[in-house]
């Protein structure tokens, strides 16, 4: 084997071995790259994820919102329906007062006719 021959071979082995480590080298590029897409795509899906979650819990609130609306509206209603209620004890003590004092008022009224009639007849026979 002459010089030239060896420097050919070695050349040539030289060059087998840098296009063998550009072959890997694109490989492992077209790997990373379609890791790469596999990561975005899956970060777009769960970015999609995340707004569809942002959605709910932003209907979730609106329908916590929308309930503690519906409970101050009946907590308000149940504090008016108390003060009406009060108001009917107080009406009715107070038929029950004026019973009393009807029934008073009878008694006192049947009381003084009959004095009226015993002064009749007091001042009849005098």
């Amino acid at each position: 084997m002459s010089a030239g021959e060896a420097v050919a071979t070695t050349d040539a082995d030289r060059l087998a071995k840098l296009w063998d480590a550009y072959r890997v080298q694109e490989e492992e590029l077209q790997a990373a790259l379609s890791h790469v897409d596999r990561l975005t795509r899956e970060l777009e899906g769960r970015g999609q994820t995340v707004a569809q979650r942002e959605r709910v819990l932003a209907e979730k609130d609106a329908e916590i919102s929308r309930l503690n609306d519906r409970q101050d509206e009946k907590d308000r209603r149940i504090v008016a329906l108390q003060a009406l209620e009060d108001d009917v004890k107080a009406v009715q003590a107070y038929k029950d007062r004026i019973s009393e004092l009807e029934a008073a008022y009878a008694q006192e009224k049947e009381r003084l006719a009959k004095l009226f009639l015993l002064y009749e007849e007091a001042t009849k026979g005098a």
